[in-house]
């Protein structure tokens, strides 16, 4: 099963948090960065992109001018 972090369901990510899920596990999962996401390891928590972990992304325009494109 492969999920689009940034396509997860509203109240999603507080559920699992809730359950315990660290990011490594949601990447497990099959939580994963959008394919035009080209920031290194974007979903490793406080190091990964803090605009995909805080839910700021939307699509691929928000990422307009991110300077890992």
């Amino acid at each position: 099963m492969s999920l689009y972090f940034h396509l997860m369901p509203p109240g999603e990510f507080k559920r699992l948090c809730a359950e315990g899920m660290t990011w490594r596990s949601l990447q497990d999962v099959g939580y994963m960065q959008p394919d035009w996401c080209s920031y290194p390891n974007a979903l490793d928590g406080m190091a990964g992109c803090w605009s995909l972990i805080y839910g700021k992304v939307t699509g691929e325009q928000y990422c307009t001018g991110c300077e890992c494109k």
